[in-house]
């Protein structure tokens, strides 16, 4: 059974919004601010004071080129075979980001404004595609001042006469290395577990610090327990909206809905929000990591759903 519309917590993530606005307008103006330029082609680089990323489109593909811990010195994705950046089951179809059938809409740079104060910058990329179904993304990048850490989240277009499915998707897929590390994960509600492997379906957090020092997390957004199958069956924790997988049988890194939890029914011309995904990177120990995700939540306006 398919829900009529996607399960949305944006009234939460909007007064978390308003929070962050009227708690960090005294440390923002000290914060050194974060860039977005444009490079050759359709390239964009984003950069604070301890992120880098290059985002491209070539050739009917989108994807990060780079992703760089500037204080660690290291490109997370230096020398790893690429993943697609996301990918969406559609009417039993699957499109990726990097299949090629994309064209570029548009995109544009602007800055995150609340309240009077610039926060960071904001890129936006549309992409279209008529095969094998005609759909329009609208995949959102925001990095914000300081040492923050980078929002990506996207919007998702139908744009046939008939609705359209999203069964299952890869919110966010990267090849991150899985060399020797320590991964952090929180189980229910305050559990902190550590592994020296990957994580299956995890729910709040995953934040791993490589044996070389630093690392990085991963935050998915609307993170909340639901079910589609009423009459049958309860809502459980296992249930989330998202799972995040590392290194679980596959190479990548990745934030993946969960069709028992949710699936998208698009209108005709029907235009929805999708979900979002906070990446960031430190250096130093699991504290350190901790730490970065709380100089993050005040500059990212929302603080979602860590603890």
């Amino acid at each position: 059974m398919n829900v009529r519309r996607l399960f949305r917590a944006n009234t939460v993530s909007r007064l978390f919004q308003f929070i962050g606005c009227v708690l960090g307008t005294a440390s923002v103006m000290a914060e050194s601010p974060a860039t977005i330029s444009k490079g050759n082609g359709n390239a964009w680089k984003l950069h604070n004071e301890v992120v880098s990323l290059d985002v491209a489109f070539k050739d009917g593909r989108l994807a990060l080129a780079y992703l760089t811990n500037l204080q660690a010195k290291v490109d997370y994705l230096a020398g790893q075979p690429p993943a697609p950046l996301f990918s969406h089951g559609i009417d039993g179809g699957l499109v990726t980001a990097d299949d090629g059938g994309w064209i570029l809409a548009g995109a544009t740079v602007s800055d995150i404004e609340c309240y009077g104060q610039k926060w960071g910058k904001r890129l936006e990329i549309s992409l279209s595609r008529s095969q094998p179904v005609a759909i329009l993304t609208r995949q959102v990048f925001e990095i914000y001042n300081g040492r923050a850490a980078l929002r990506y989240s996207s919007w998702v277009k139908n744009l046939t006469d008939h609705e359209l499915t999203i069964q299952t998707s890869d919110v966010l897929s990267l090849n991150l290395p899985d060399i020797p590390h320590t991964l952090y994960a929180i189980d229910g509600v305050l559990n902190w577990q550590e592994s020296k492997g990957g994580l299956t379906n995890g729910g709040r957090n995953a934040l791993v610090r490589y044996d070389t020092g630093g690392g990085w997390f991963i935050i998915p957004e609307n993170n909340w327990a639901t079910c589609l199958e009423p009459g049958r069956a309860k809502a459980h924790s296992k249930d989330k909206l998202l799972g995040i997988f590392a290194w679980d049988g596959a190479k990548t890194v990745r934030v993946a809905t969960n069709p028992k939890a949710v699936q998208l029914v698009l209108f005709p011309k029907e235009e929805v929000e999708y979900f979002a995904v906070n990446l960031g990177v430190f250096t130093g120990d699991a504290m350190d990591g901790r730490m970065a995700v709380a100089e993050h939540y005040p500059a990212d306006l929302r603080q979602p759903n860590y603890h």
